[in-house]
């Protein structure tokens, strides 16, 4: 099996809940799992919007806005662009493409990754996951190219919310309404030059083995992935599979995946596996 793992993706191996089976089954599947919900293209737009806005700005002016921070004395860019290096110990192919490469008058190349979220508790738990993103980044970047990193950050664009009317009022225009988004600058550390290469054999390691490993004790993905195959190894198909298991089992399945306000149909449970699955439906 060729292995390939995205900037974004080896992050997974860091993160406080990192379950090595459920990794396995992601090397396997491709990062592909079924039911798999897409993140909504907005976000993208958003991320896409505000790389135009600032290097339209350092076009136009001359240096990065000033609510870039410290970064706002960057007077050049340059285009990223989508990277690929084939880590030869391990096996695997880094791939990544980041946001932005701002240039300091010296030539140091500083890395940049926007997030459209607000830095909440729930993004502080991601930190180890964005520190080997862009630290992935920096690998790709030297190892490809001339360029010499000098520094990492994630930039927050966090919407403002209106609180009064007179805002509200401020927002709308002939054509629309506009959102102030608020950024928020946190630098990351630049890690050991062994840092990224020992994750891609840690990555490398999952993915040869046989048969997934144990997961992570508590794991949500992993008691879900236990309904299924509790639904599969019936050796019937789905329907047969819930007249099989019966009401009490179902109503069971749907405080797993937390559906805790559905109801069971009364008639799950009787009949034909037809009947159950009309039911269900």
């Amino acid at each position: 099996m060729d292995l390939r793992v995205s900037a974004s993706n080896l992050g997974v191996l860091l993160l406080e809940k990192y379950c090595a089976c459920c990794l396995w089954f992601l090397i396997h599947l491709q990062n592909q799992p079924p039911f798999r919900i897409p993140m909504a293209s907005i976000y993208n737009d958003f991320d896409h919007h505000t790389k135009r806005v600032v290097t339209a700005h350092i076009d136009a002016k001359g240096h990065a806005p000033t609510w870039l921070g410290r970064f706002s004395k960057m007077t050049e860019y340059k285009e990223p662009g989508k990277m690929r290096l084939f880590d030869s110990k391990s096996g695997v192919l880094l791939t990544g493409e980041p946001d932005a490469l701002f240039v300091d008058e010296g030539g140091g190349i500083y890395v940049i990754d926007y997030k459209t979220a607000r830095y909440t508790n729930g993004q502080d738990a991601l930190k180890d996951k964005y520190r080997v993103q862009l630290n992935a980044y920096r690998y790709l970047l030297e190892g490809t190219t001339d360029d010499s990193v000098a520094g990492l950050a994630l930039v927050y664009c966090e919407p403002e919310v209106v609180s009064t009317q007179k805002q509200a009022l401020s927002c709308v225009g002939e054509n629309g309404f506009s959102v102030l988004f608020k950024p928020r600058v946190i630098e990351v550390k630049t890690e050991a030059d062994a840092f990224i290469p020992d994750l891609l054999s840690k990555y490398a390691s999952v993915a040869e083995l046989p048969a997934p490993p144990a997961g992570l004790e508590g794991c949500y993905d992993c008691a879900r992935l236990e309904v299924l195959r509790s639904l599969l190894d019936t050796g019937r198909n789905l329907k047969d599979a819930i007249l099989i298991l019966g009401r009490e089992k179902v109503q069971d399945l749907y405080s797993t995946f937390r559906f805790n306000d559905a109801k069971v149909p009364r008639s799950l449970g009787t009949g034909s596996a037809e009947t159950v699955w009309s039911a269900w439906e």
